[in-house]
């Protein structure tokens, strides 16, 4: 299994209290998508770095990353911001960074 560490540019925005990260083989991007369109959903928390782990080698996964704020419902991820979506190879060796901003 393989593991790749997410660095995730802060947002600006003052209200932002943490990021909804979504994981999946098919891409996502387009349209309103945010991290509950895919497959994995994962609640970062407020962190700047988040290691993803149980990864198959040489799988390409696709990354949204959300902003939420505190009235966030966390279970769905609804009211969040739109993803932006990055895609990797699982340990290809090379570090994946994550700008976001709102």
């Amino acid at each position: 299994m393989a593991t790749e560490q997410l660095k995730i540019t802060p947002s600006d925005d003052a209200g932002v209290t943490g990021y909804a990260i979504g994981l999946d083989t098919v891409s996502r991007a387009g349209g309103s998508a945010t991290a509950d369109s895919y497959a994995t959903k994962i609640d970062a928390g407020n962190v700047d770095r988040y290691t993803l782990t149980g990864l198959t080698h040489g799988v390409t996964y696709y990354v949204g990353i959300s902003a939420y704020q505190a009235f966030a419902d966390k279970a769905t991820f609804s009211l969040v911001e739109a993803a932006d979506e990055y895609s990797f190879v699982a340990n290809n060796a090379v570090p994946c960074s994550i700008g976001f901003y709102v």
